[in-house]
């Protein structure tokens, strides 16, 4: 019983997400973990509810610049579940990206 309240929870969660900001490059050391922060801090002064995630499993260096002691444990399942979701939207995207290439061709 615990487990579907908590599955419904995380549902209804997800729902209640209205926008998301991602950063993301395919090279290290040109402040994607500081631009990420910089968003984060500001969102949540203007009030908002902010989650940051770093899905770089090895280096991650968000926790620093926070000003933790150490990185937090990430959750595995949650952080799947988020690279899962992100694949399926970019696969989206890009599919919608070429059915406007196509009809520009013709």
């Amino acid at each position: 019983m615990a487990e579907s309240q908590d599955s419904s929870a995380r549902k209804a969660g997800w729902r209640a997400v209205r926008h998301v900001i991602a950063v993301g490059g395919g090279r290290g050391g040109v402040g994607k973990s500081l631009l990420t922060v910089n968003i984060g801090v500001y969102l949540a002064q203007l009030g908002r509810e902010v989650v940051v995630v770093d899905s770089d499993m090895s280096g991650s260096s968000l926790h620093i610049q926070l000003g933790l002691d150490r990185a937090p444990l990430a959750d595995r399942e949650v952080v799947c579940r988020l690279c899962m979701r992100w694949r399926r939207l970019e696969r989206r995207r890009a599919k919608g990206a070429r059915a406007s290439l196509r009809q520009k061709s013709r």
